[in-house]
């Protein structure tokens, strides 16, 4: 177990520095790079996931195991009001665009993940907002 570590923050990641780890073989602090994911629209859900994947390299000891109790750590996609709402409920089209207004600022569509110039910033019932381009839009996201 290391007697010092560090977690920083980058852009696109998270950097884990040990102190004094248990590796033999290396010498000096030992640094490992947790890249975010790209897999969901949710950025914050790709930053948990690349934190928790550090969280659980840091401190292996304190990890719940078959044999023995510890912490567990779970990510979930979604917030706690769309855990608990009914999936099965279908939205009528009509509803699925309430508001939105125009923005050129080169932001990510929220749907399909690229750049674009220009996208939509869509008001949910939730009062969250989603980016989504004109393509997405017209698929129906």
């Amino acid at each position: 177990m290391s007697d010092e570590i560090l977690i920083r923050r980058t852009q696109n990641g998270w950097i884990l520095t040990q102190y004094d780890h248990d590796d033999e073989e290396a010498y000096g602090p030992l640094t490992t790079v947790h890249e975010d994911a790209i897999e969901h629209r949710d950025q914050v859900v790709n930053e948990a996931e690349s934190l928790a994947d550090l969280l659980q390299e840091a401190f292996p000891f304190h990890m719940r195991a078959k044999r023995q109790p510890g912490m567990e750590i779970t990510v979930h996609a979604d917030s706690q009001e769309q855990a608990e709402s009914p999936r099965d409920v279908e939205i009528p089209a009509s509803d699925r665009w309430p508001t939105f207004r125009f923005s050129n600022s080169g932001n990510i569509c929220d749907a399909c993940g690229d750049r674009k110039d220009v996208v939509e910033i869509i008001q949910m019932e939730n009062d969250s907002n989603v980016s989504v381009c004109s393509d997405c839009r017209a698929t129906g996201y």
